[in-house]
């Protein structure tokens, strides 16, 4: 019962405003320039705010971050011309804005897996009778999707605190809604009690989860470690259910074909390299996981149907 969503949070960790530093804004050059950019430009907002494009105003392009993105280009030439190398600034290699777009690429990507989402959930819709006992559970955990693929476009196109947060719980949501679609499937596709219990203790921890992160301590390891261990859940859970069912229910192997899918398209996260232009890994991440939307969703309506007709053969 897995798709891209269940690691999307995972990779939202290379997305992050980071703790700790980078060469790039740790470098002399850069906090200098950084400090009289800031002293130049920064003392009176209502003469900064007159001069600023309309665009770089909504995305809330401030005078420090105006200042952060034009130093961080003077010194990457910088480093260029003397190191013959690009270092990173706040764990991030850097990127050209476009119309005031902070990483155009990822944007662009995250709104195309929106969009593919939202496409094969509504051909799911029309092939499934909305009295099938999995009709809402598959469709809940569309919509959650959709919602994580639409705070990763938000976040991607500003990277502020408040969207940072968004697109974290919002991934993290998608991810044990995941972990909560294969229980129900595997131990309740009739959605009586098991189900009522397995939903109650899958998102009360959420909501705690959430809790802590947002009033108690905003802890990246945690969530990380919370992250592998339902993504890990999802992963094993959706393979050993495809080895145990393949033969009665031979659609499964798109659920598994799906998670090796993910896990092998991992590992442009792992290869990282240094922006070009627009682009990064990342992105190409993002890029690679359009088409198995297509395969997750074929996936739940040929479950789906499969229900039925067993349903049927009991009956007669």
């Amino acid at each position: 019962m897995i798709s891209v969503q269940i690691f999307l949070f995972l990779c939202v960790v290379y997305d992050v405003y980071p703790v700790f530093a980078s060469v790039g804004d740790r470098s002399e050059i850069y906090l200098n320039c950084l400090y009289q950019c800031l002293d130049l430009n920064c003392s009176s907002t209502e003469k900064f705010a007159e001069k600023q494009q309309l665009i770089k105003k909504l995305f809330q392009w401030d005078c420090p971050a105006e200042c952060r993105y034009d130093c961080m280009w003077s010194t990457v030439d910088w480093f260029k011309k003397t190191k013959n190398t690009i270092p990173q600034f706040y764990g991030k290699w850097p990127f050209f804005r476009l119309f005031g777009i902070q990483e155009p690429a990822s944007t662009l990507f995250s709104i195309l897996n929106g969009v593919a989402h939202y496409s094969h959930w509504k051909k799911f819709r029309k092939r499934i009778p909305n009295e099938h006992p999995m009709y809402y559970v598959y469709f809940t955990y569309g919509v959650v999707c959709i919602n994580a693929w639409i705070w990763s476009t938000v976040f991607h196109t500003r990277d502020l605190h408040f969207t940072e947060i968004m697109d974290y719980i919002s991934a993290l949501l998608a991810v044990i809604t995941s972990t909560f679609v294969l229980l129900v499937r595997v131990f309740d596709q009739n959605r009586g009690y098991k189900s009522a219990l397995i939903a109650f203790f899958c998102f009360a921890f959420y909501l705690r989860h959430v809790n802590y992160l947002c009033f108690v301590k905003f802890d990246y390891g945690y969530n990380m470690t919370v992250a592998l261990f339902f993504g890990l859940v999802n992963l094993f859970g959706s393979l050993l259910w495809y080895f145990l069912r393949k033969y009665q229910q031979p659609h499964v192997w798109k659920c598994a074909a799906t998670a090796v899918l993910v896990n092998v398209l991992l590992l442009l996260e792992i290869v990282d390299f240094s922006a070009f232009f627009i682009f990064d890994t990342h992105s190409l991440w993002h890029l690679s996981t359009i088409p198995l939307h297509r395969l997750w969703y074929s996936f739940a309506i040929d479950d789906c149907l499969y229900l039925i007709q067993m349903k049927k053969v009991k009956r007669e």
